[in-house]
């Protein structure tokens, strides 16, 4: 199944997070770190993502992979702290 697909299954949808977490989440952290010098700013600026992420779920059209999507997000709030 495509993410898109998950994400429109609220069944699934948790499913999908939590693999998303497992898979991206040290990768993200890595790239927070890079813009903020500090691990643990990078690590709640991952958990923050990943919460706007999920409750935006129903929001995300599919115009690029979710991967895309959760670094581009990261990047965002990394520069805006």
């Amino acid at each position: 199944m495509f993410a898109t697909d998950l994400l429109s299954d609220e069944d699934n949808a948790s499913e999908l997070f939590e693999e998303l977490v497992e898979t991206y989440a040290e990768s993200l952290i890595q790239v927070a770190y890079s813009y903020v010098k500090n691990k643990q700013m990078a690590e709640d600026i991952v958990q923050d993502v990943f919460i706007k992420a999920f409750e935006k779920k129903s929001q995300f059209r599919g115009d690029s992979s979710y991967k895309t999507y959760l670094y581009k997000m990261t990047i965002i709030e990394a520069m805006i702290i």
